[in-house]
């Protein structure tokens, strides 16, 4: 499906349906830490709506999106057409996910070192610590 797609510096191909290969014209030792970072996952090319595609993603693992609100927030769900058996490494541990983008870096860092409520299952997805609450939390 994606055989002789260029990349800004690379072909990515697909010589079977459980295999994708990419090609570069330098080394890119950092590629497995990127492509695990939110934003990036294999579509099949009949999905592949380009610019559109953050309008209605597709589901292809554990999870499906219920409700999205651009720019606000994100509820996933468990994704019922997912067969575990052709995903050994994804999982459906829990029943779903509530993303919030709306938090501040200070408040989104303050709510995670209290640990309470909410909080006490939250990560950090995408932002670094509060810089001015850095020493706050090398100490505690």
């Amino acid at each position: 499906p994606y055989k002789g797609k260029h990349l800004p510096d690379s072909v990515l191909e697909t010589p079977d349906d459980k295999t994708v290969v990419f090609k570069f014209n330098q080394p890119r030792p950092d590629l497995p830490q990127a492509l695990a970072m939110a934003g990036y996952s294999i579509v099949p090319e009949k999905q592949d709506t380009k610019e559109k595609y953050d309008k209605a993603p597709k589901a292809l693992g554990p999870y499906k999106i219920a409700e999205y609100k651009p720019g606000k927030s994100m509820k996933l769900v468990k994704n019922d057409q997912w067969d575990p058996k052709t995903d050994a490494v994804r999982h459906q541990y829990v029943d779903g996910f509530n993303f919030t983008n709306t938090v501040s870096q200070a408040s989104q860092t303050k709510r995670l070192v209290a640990d309470q409520g909410e909080a006490k299952n939250a990560i950090q997805f995408t932002d670094s610590v509060d810089p001015a609450q850095m020493s706050d939390v090398i100490s505690n």
